[in-house]
């Protein structure tokens, strides 16, 4: 049986989340003005794309 990815350490949490869709990659927080990734929604490779991008490195 495959094990789970582990997700890397949040460097900034939101004290008010967003609901994001189960199905959708990413949604805009307006209360932090940032986007929030769906890493369950995506890939492996979608993942490792995103945090190995400029802004997660």
């Amino acid at each position: 049986m495959k094990q789970p990815r582990p997700y890397p350490k949040l460097r900034f949490h939101c004290p008010a989340p967003p609901q994001i869709d189960p199905a959708d990659r990413q949604t805009w927080c307006e209360h932090c003005e940032r986007h929030v990734h769906n890493l369950s929604a995506m890939s492996e490779a979608e993942q490792s794309a995103l945090l190995a991008s400029p802004h997660y490195s």
